[in-house]
């Protein structure tokens, strides 16, 4: 379930097993030296890397036993805290609560541990509301390896993924010591398993596919390295053509030394849903979608929404329809990786993500969640399909199939209606958010196309309600803060950073839907900062003007609006705002165009309520094209580029 795999390492110590991603030679060395080991801080330190060894090879409870071992040697706040998520991940709930309550004791009021106590109380009582229309089933296909990301292929067989020891190769991955992983196909009920296509299959990692819906059209992760160092995860695509796979490509938006995995198709195929962390400046791993154009090609992809990411981890998109489902550790749920599902309303947005029931979501992680609307359907029967879970199972990673069916209520004798008090819901609404600044196509040019974000940290963060100032804190080093809020209230968010222009964004809790058992609301934000380029000209797109006219026509006000934002948000910034024209025309008519319609642009915006000690209009004619060309050669693009209003900070 891993994104890479670490290049091969000469270890002599399990610090350096650790730290170079060999994990199964770690525990196997930090075990022998936590037994050499003399003082107690020595004994902490190996027992706190054996607990994260063992967590990254999903052996969850043997981590939790060298975490209980590294607070017994008074390891500190590190380890006490990934022990309470180790309890969590095994449901023991009271144990998670307990051990967070102790790291507050230990650490001072933090809004993220308290938001852990409260989904841990609420996941006690989630876990007990398992849904009996839900029959949950181990596959026959489960070997004392890891097998996962099942998916519907050819409408009689299942597409999974495994490092069992018959994939191809003889190298093995360092992480977890197991084999390469391979794609292989099985029977529906797994009776039949066999490795797939082997123009898939090679010597390096391979995994969680999925198809186009007339299953001519492959998608697959494979991590590998033309040279020696770490090898990275890429998106690959092949086509099938007459009944046979063509040698599989790398697809053209995916960049060097980063991970991409888990694709999805979505939209009737027109949309690939994967996970990434694209930039690599940030720790855990968001989802990302790219668009298939009218030419058949991938565009450059887009981060999911705030609805969806979060702080933590999404990964392992699967479609249906205009439904996604994926997973998360950081949207409230049962611990570890939860399944949750979204769909696009009425408006083309995003729902807020849905948390599936017990039994398909457990403490340990859950994943993988595909419909199979192929299978032969009882008389009871509703849905089908398969998922991934690492709860106690055969191995590591298993593949579970399940079916939702009908559930014959008995019928009950109507009765007078009893009215009955209902207490209060105490509902815990956290607002999560992340400061980012936009990356531009060509660097500092805030005139090229933005291509990405890259999270701003360190940067100072205050939460108002109604003027007044409730929180002033401060992003983490990835542009991350976190802190808990009140219900039915508007708020407004202002973020800024030296050398930044503040921004500002409001949100509100009035009558945000929860789930009837939902008692821990997340509201996911994200804020731009945008890098002061004093003395540059920034352009202020889409301003237009009449033929010869000056005055500011309606498709004009938009870009004002969000310039009258930002001097409101930055009281202290003074600007120019110039315009220019094109080359046609007489010289000095274009330079008294041209200074009325920035005159023009300043009064719109001393009317929107900005001091007009703070505004010089200047107006340049054709003396500074934007595009340098004779004037009868200019294409209209040139000219159009040139017919340019935009803004430059002073002071």
């Amino acid at each position: 379930m891993t994104f890479g795999c670490s290049f091969t390492k000469e270890v002599n110590n399990g610090e350096t097993a650790y730290s170079s991603k060999q994990y199964s030679v770690a525990t196997q060395l930090l075990i022998e030296e936590y037994e050499d080991a003399r003082s107690d801080r020595e004994k902490g330190r190996k027992a706190f890397l054996l607990g994260k060894s063992f967590f990254y090879l999903k052996k969850d409870l043997e981590s939790v036993n060298w975490y209980e071992r590294a607070t017994l040697h008074n390891y500190g706040a590190e380890a006490m805290r990934d022990l309470a998520f180790g309890y969590k991940s095994l449901g023991q709930y009271e144990k998670a609560v307990n051990t967070f309550e102790n790291l507050l004791q230990e650490v001072g009021n933090r809004p993220e541990i308290s938001r852990e106590i409260s989904i841990c109380r609420e996941a006690i009582r989630w876990k007990n509301v398992t849904l009996e229309e839900y029959i949950v089933n181990r596959s026959y296909a489960n070997s004392v390896q890891a097998e996962y990301a099942p998916v519907i292929y050819d409408t009689d067989y299942v597409v999974f993924t495994s490092d069992r020891g018959i994939s191809t190769g003889d190298d093995r991955y360092n992480w977890t010591g197991n084999k390469f992983s391979d794609l292989y196909m099985m029977s529906r009920d797994g009776s039949q398993v066999q490795p797939f296509d082997m123009i898939f299959n090679t010597d390096a990692n391979e995994g969680t596919a999925c198809f186009s819906s007339d299953y001519n059209e492959a998608y697959f992760t494979r991590c590998f390295t033309a040279e020696q160092g770490d090898a990275y995860c890429k998106l690959m695509f092949s086509i099938r053509e007459d009944g046979y796979w063509l040698e599989p490509q790398v697809l053209p938006f995916v960049k060097e030394n980063m991970n991409y995995g888990q694709p999805a198709l979505i939209e009737n195929d027109s949309v690939l849903v994967f996970s990434s962390k694209i930039d690599n400046t940030v720790a855990d791993y968001d989802l990302f979608y790219s668009i298939k154009g009218e030419d058949g090609n991938w565009e450059e992809p887009f981060k999911m929404p705030d609805v969806i990411n979060t702080k933590g981890n999404e990964m392992f998109p699967t479609g249906d329809g205009d439904t996604l489902y994926f997973s998360s550790d950081y949207h409230p749920g049962l611990g570890g990786l939860d399944i949750f599902k979204t769909y696009l309303n009425e408006e083309r947005k995003w729902t807020n993500p849905e948390r599936l029931p017990v039994p398909i979501n457990s403490p340990s992680d859950d994943f993988s969640y595909v419909v199979d609307y192929n299978a032969s359907m009882g008389s009871n029967s509703l849905k089908k399909g398969f998922f991934s879970s690492s709860r106690a199972g055969i191995g590591d990673d298993d593949i579970y199939a399940f079916e939702k069916v009908r559930v014959e209520k008995p019928e009950v004798a109507e009765e007078e209606p009893v009215i009955a008090d209902v207490p209060e819901r105490n509902i815990n609404y956290y607002l999560a958010g992340k400061v980012i600044e936009p990356i531009y196509e060509e660097a500092n040019n805030p005139n090229t196309e933005i291509i990405s974000y890259k999270p701003v940290g360190l940067a100072g963060v205050r939460i108002l309600q109604d003027s007044t100032v409730l929180s002033n804190i401060r992003s983490d080093r990835a542009g991350f803060f976190l802190e808990e809020i009140e219900g039915d209230q508007a708020y407004t968010i202002v973020a800024g950073k030296n050398r930044y222009l503040s921004n500002s964004i409001e949100f509100n809790t009035v009558g945000i839907e929860v789930d009837s058992l939902e008692e821990v609301v997340t509201i996911n934000v994200e804020i731009v900062l945008n890098k002061i380029y004093k003395g540059r000209e920034i352009v202020l797109s889409d301003i237009f003007y009449d033929f010869e006219e000056a005055y500011i026509r309606e498709d004009a006000k938009p870009p004002l609006n969000r310039l009258v934002k930002m001097l409101k948000d930055n009281p202290d910034l003074r600007i120019q705002l110039s315009s220019h024209t094109d080359c046609r025309g007489e010289l000095d008519f274009n330079q008294d165009l041209s200074q009325r319609r920035a005159l023009s642009a300043v009064l719109y915006l001393i009317e929107s309520g900005i001091e007009k000690e703070r505004l010089v209009p200047k107006g340049y004619g054709e003396t500074l094209p934007a595009e340098e060309c004779e004037c009868n050669d200019c294409t209209e693009d040139e000219h159009q580029a040139n017919r340019r209003t935009a803004f430059t900070i002073i002071n």
